[in-house]
């Protein structure tokens, strides 16, 4: 997966953009500890990674909050999976929108992840 992730980023961004994200990832996966990283690379091996597309599987609930009228759009992005719990919630009228509406955004995430 690491091998597929870095491949494409560096297919897809430009050489600085590509550097800048592999940097991220690293630090990112440096700060797990080893039973994250274990279920992280369950997660990431239990379905087929492909050059051409990227999609999740249906077991994987979505939820993407975005603009307004980016909703329909994003309900048929390739992040939507066909998870009963999968949804679009539109809110807000630019890209930060953790900013402008928190308690939708942290409402969103409390739905989605069990307790």
């Amino acid at each position: 997966m690491e091998a597929w992730l870095r491949g494409h980023s560096q297919r897809e961004f430009p050489d600085e953009a590509a550097q800048r994200l592999w940097q991220s990832y690293t630090h990112s996966i440096a700060r797990l500890k080893p039973v994250d990283i274990q279920r992280l690379t369950q997660a990431m091996n239990s379905f087929s990674w492909s050059r051409t597309s990227l999609t999740l599987p249906v077991t994987i609930p979505t939820v993407i909050v975005t603009e307004a009228y980016r909703a329909a759009e994003m309900a048929q992005s390739e992040y939507m999976t066909a998870n009963p719990r999968s949804r679009v919630i539109a809110g807000g009228s630019y890209h930060y929108i953790h900013w402008e509406q928190p308690t939708l955004v942290s409402q969103a995430i409390m739905d989605l992840v069990p307790v």
